[in-house]
């Protein structure tokens, strides 16, 4: 895989985790694109872990490895298009994940990530390991 390649949550974890699979797809992606949602996620986790400190530190490195990619305004409208889109298909999607997913579709980069119902997203290249 070449290009741009979004994280999930999940996917920066098993990263740092160094899982073999995933280390194998993200070494090889010319740019890695974190949605804040994503940094915020891996920022609470470590800030309630027993190594705040050292978990923290880690989260920020790999950070400055990535592109924080903000919601802006056409983020917004696109969370809200899935988001209405899903629930009038029954598929609830939880809440950050909508945001990530939106901030994906408006950059037209494909996420990794191992949770199946980013896959009830519209349009949302979805890659997993």
């Amino acid at each position: 895989m070449t290009g741009s390649l979004a994280l999930d949550t999940n996917a920066a974890i098993a990263y740092a985790a160094r899982i073999s699979a995933v280390r194998g797809i993200v070494d090889v992606a010319a740019t890695l694109v974190l949605p804040v949602p994503v940094l915020g996620e891996l920022l609470y986790g470590a800030r309630t872990s027993g190594r705040a400190a050292e978990n923290e530190r880690g989260v920020w490195s790999m950070a400055e490895r990535c592109e924080v990619a903000p919601a802006d305004g056409a983020v917004a409208a696109r969370y809200a298009a899935v988001r209405a889109e899903l629930k009038a298909r029954g598929r609830p999607v939880p809440e950050n994940d909508l945001w990530i997913a939106a901030i994906c579709l408006e950059r037209g980069v494909p996420l990794l990530t191992s949770d199946c119902h980013f896959l009830w997203v519209p349009d949302l290249d979805v890659r997993g390991w």
